[in-house]
């Protein structure tokens, strides 16, 4: 369980960040937080009403066939993305490779933080 949940807690802070700068990409900057805003009530309503419809559903037709339902909404999402015409798609700025953003931590940590070498007096 502990392991399911490191998992599902790092794959989250990777999915969310990376959705919402993904629909920055798709709008221009006039529309950009309208865009994000309709992005998070979107999941966070099918967060409500996902588990809801799912208990509804086992109920009536057993698990079978939610699983079968899951997988096509996912088939359907995947064909969305693939339908996409990347030539029309915004690009802000070229993203540096992540190799290149390591050391940022140990560059805006603050200077009584950082280890000094000794002085040779």
């Amino acid at each position: 369980i502990y392991l399911l949940t490191l998992c599902s807690g790092a794959f989250n802070a990777i999915d969310n960040p990376v959705r919402q700068s993904f629909a920055s990409e798709m709008v221009g900057p006039a529309d950009l937080p309208n865009a994000v805003s309709l992005n998070s009530a979107v999941f966070n309503t099918s967060r409500i009403i996902g588990p809801a419809l799912g208990a509804v559903l086992i109920k009536t037709v057993d698990v079978g066939p939610c699983f079968a339902l899951n997988a096509v909404s996912f088939v359907a999402v995947i064909a969305g993305l693939l339908m996409m015409r990347r030539e029309e798609l915004r690009t802000i700025l070229e993203t540096p490779p992540a190799w290149n953003l390591l050391p940022l931590p140990i560059c805006s940590m603050p200077s009584w933080l950082r280890v000094k070498k000794p002085s040779s007096t």
